[in-house]
């Protein structure tokens, strides 16, 4: 195997412009076909420990380097891993390896490529030849780039393509650069395209004759000879099947993501509900103006107040969170906290002090149960909020803070204004975005998910691994009760269960007796409809001939004769899922790629569906 230092390439004095990159997939194939079809090399560790040893050790960051990102490699790396495979597999597959390593790469190709096969299966103009033969040559640009130059013709039953380098002297003096023989490594390439095209064949040709598929190369000149015709066909009974299985792949790995997201963040949002709540908050969290979040004793205030930060452009600066009720002390304390004081402003106040709006300069602070607020501190909060600008206590000078405030409250602050206990002027003030904290009686869809995070939260807040969860059924039959103390409530039945348990499994007996004597006398509610999921929707999809039919009737090919873009297969796609999960954009997003409603809104809108969401709902389409 030919030596390199792995370093630049600009010393071979390539032309600019020249493709020097290749798939990093590729990569991936030719060092899994090493590892099968050697015994010296058993893993890809291995193989890329030799070539190391083969190029230097300046190889070794750069391999790293492209294995975390992803990344293409280099043309001449690509070439130098097809040496090494030859040299180290088996003597029986040495002539044969490139091949092979070809076929083992199809997959990738198939997999990245099934939304575009399947928009040409089913919506392409041409006959099946012609259709087959720009696919084919659509992924060999795609993949290999501007290398080479290929050109397909097509006989009765046949497809001829012809593969050349586009500049063949500037290859050469590229890959010589690196001592490699510019012949060689045309074989090389050539027979990995001729393998990995062979298995794409049989994939989606149904009926695919794979041995009177051929390869020939002469020089830096070749061939692939594809038994293909007018009378094949495109295998939809695979290809259908594979877009439903990749959807509902799709859907497994939005559900893992978002489990991994509650673990991280603690936000559950399962109910429409919460949904609705967070989508609120989220809009609010861009925003500079206060926020009030109003909800009963642990709905979690504190928790979204943190949410809104962590989500503004001030999430890396301080929060300060201050419970007037508790953190304050007594109320002569308060504006001392609050605002700071200079040295001698009262008895004991020896140094001057910082308050709590100071220390949250350039942030958050958090004030919560405003309604608890004295008088005195009603009009005190109302001037910084106004102006932005306070006194400390025993101070003459006015000290400019740059502060989002957030405020929190369980109290009816309307009827305080009508009682007069708390300041008309600032509950308007407080007023510019007010958001209610729904009680978890009436988002209990989110109980099942908040149960179980918190069982595992709770494991590992003791230092300890979540070994321990809820039976079988537990999570949903807690919906039953109506929670009173809300989220906290919850945690706090949970904690004791954890307590009280002696086995690997939280059972309903582990409960408080309260909850525990509640949910024995309220029916089971059964599974919620967040845990249900869709109904099968491959029933609306595997009519091959419909799914041709309204393609071509809503997208035709445009004025060049060009198939239908993938988006065309999208929208049908999209169309289906309104229609199966009757408009409801939550349950459309699990089989959707993205995950957010507001995409999905964005893309109806794009594919002119929103007649056909507002039909799926139950709603007159709204006029143009």
């Amino acid at each position: 195997m030919a030596a390199s230092d792995g370093g630049s390439v600009e010393s071979a004095r390539v032309p600019r412009g020249f493709d020097d990159r290749s798939p990093y997939g590729a990569a991936q194939a030719i060092a899994q076909t090493i590892v099968e079809h050697s015994d010296e090399l058993t893993s890809e560790a291995q193989v890329l420990d030799a070539i190391v040893e083969a190029q230097g050790p300046g190889a070794a960051h750069y391999l790293d380097a492209i294995a975390r990102s992803g990344h293409s490699v280099f043309y001449h790396q690509i070439e130098l891993l097809y040496e090494l495979g030859k040299e180290r597999v088996r003597p029986d597959m040495r002539d044969r390896f490139c091949f092979e390593a070809g076929r083992s790469f199809h997959s990738l190709i198939y997999a990245d490529n099934i939304t575009m096969v399947l928009a040409m299966a089913l919506a392409s103009p041409h006959e099946f030849q012609q259709t087959f033969a720009e696919l084919v040559t659509r992924q060999l640009y795609f993949y290999g780039g501007n290398k080479y130059v290929i050109e397909p013709e097509r006989a009765k039953n046949e497809i001829e393509l012809s593969i050349r380098y586009s500049d063949p002297e500037a290859m050469r003096v590229y890959v010589e650069h690196f001592g490699l023989d510019v012949d060689t490594c045309f074989a090389n390439s050539i027979q990995f395209i001729g393998g990995t095209m062979r298995d794409f064949c049989a994939k989606v040709i149904a009926g695919f004759d794979a041995d009177r598929y051929g390869v020939a190369i002469d020089g830096l000149c070749a061939s692939l000879r594809m038994p293909v015709g007018n009378v094949d066909r495109f295998d939809n009974d695979a290809l259908v099947p594979t877009l439903v299985g990749y959807v509902g792949r799709l859907k497994e790995n939005q559900a893992q993501e978002r489990r991994e997201e509650i673990l991280e963040s603690g936000l559950i949002a399962e109910s429409d509900l919460m949904r609705d709540t967070w989508n609120r908050i989220r809009r609010a969290s861009r925003s500079e103006e206060l926020v009030l979040l109003h909800g009963e004793s642990g709905t979690g205030k504190s928790f979204l107040a943190r949410k809104i930060h962590e989500n503004s452009r001030r999430g890396d600066k301080p929060f300060i969170e201050v419970g007037l009720t508790s953190d304050l002390g007594s109320e002569n304390l308060i504006l001392s906290n609050l605002f700071g004081h200079e040295r001698g402003a009262f008895t004991g106040a020896q140094d001057q002090k910082a308050g709590l709006f100071s220390l949250a300069d350039g942030g958050t602070i958090f004030l919560d149960e405003i309604g608890d607020a004295p008088p005195e501190l009603q009009a005190k909060l109302l001037r910084v909020i106004e102006t932005s600008t306070f006194k400390r206590l025993g101070g003459v000078e006015d000290i400019c803070v740059d502060v989002r405030v957030i405020v929190a409250t369980n109290r009816d602050l309307p009827r305080m204004v009508e009682e007069g206990t708390f300041r008309r002027d600032l509950f308007y003030r407080l007023h510019v975005i007010a958001l209610e904290l729904p009680p978890l009686r009436d988002r209990r869809d989110d109980v099942p998910a908040l149960a179980e995070f918190l069982v595992t939260r709770a494991q590992e807040r003791r230092g300890g691994v979540a070994e321990r969860m809820l039976a079988p059924g537990l999570a949903d039959r807690l919906r039953a009760y109506s929670w009173p103390g809300n989220i906290r409530e919850l945690e706090h039945a949970l904690r004791h269960a954890l307590a009280m348990g002696d086995t690997d499994l939280i059972t309903l007996d582990d409960l408080p007796d309260g909850v525990r004597d509640a949910l024995r006398a309220a029916p089971d509610p059964g599974p919620s409809s967040a845990t249900q999921g869709p109904r099968s929707l491959e029933g609306g999809v595997l009519d091959i001939e419909g799914l041709r039919r309204q393609i071509r009737a809503t997208n035709p090919v445009d004025a060049s004769g060009s198939v239908a873009h993938v988006d065309f297969v999208k929208r049908l796609w999209l169309k289906t899922l309104i229609e199966e999960c009757n408009g409801d954009l939550a349950l459309i997003a699990r089989y959707w790629d993205r995950s957010s409603e507001k995409t999905l809104r964005n893309l109806v809108r794009e594919y002119g569906l929103q007649a056909e969401l507002d039909r799926a709902r139950g709603r007159p389409p709204k006029r143009e």
